[in-house]
């Protein structure tokens, strides 16, 4: 029941599940090394990691130029609101 939340069908769960023993494996083994070697690993590990979400990144789309970080949009169903007015209203019971 709990693998329901998570995977779409038996296949996708069977792929989790080897992936997960790959991790676990893997972590077994660095357990094994001296930290020094653990610790080049993790350099490694670390400079792949930043190198993938760099290029993540560049395929993102770039942002709206009217974006405003400090600026806090209210939607309800497409449809901007005003935010304080939202606030000062009591709960929806």
């Amino acid at each position: 029941m709990f693998d329901r939340a998570f995977y779409n069908n038996k296949q996708e769960k069977q792929t989790m599940d080897k992936v997960k023993r790959d991790y676990l494996k893997e972590i077994n083994d660095q357990i094994k090394k001296d930290l020094p070697e653990q610790l080049e690993d993790i350099k490694i590990a670390g400079a792949q990691l930043l190198g993938a979400l760099d290029k993540m990144i560049s395929h993102l789309p770039p942002l709206d130029d009217k974006f405003e970080p400090d600026k806090i949009v209210c939607n309800i169903d497409d449809k901007k609101v005003d935010c304080e007015l939202l606030s000062n209203q009591s709960p929806i019971e």
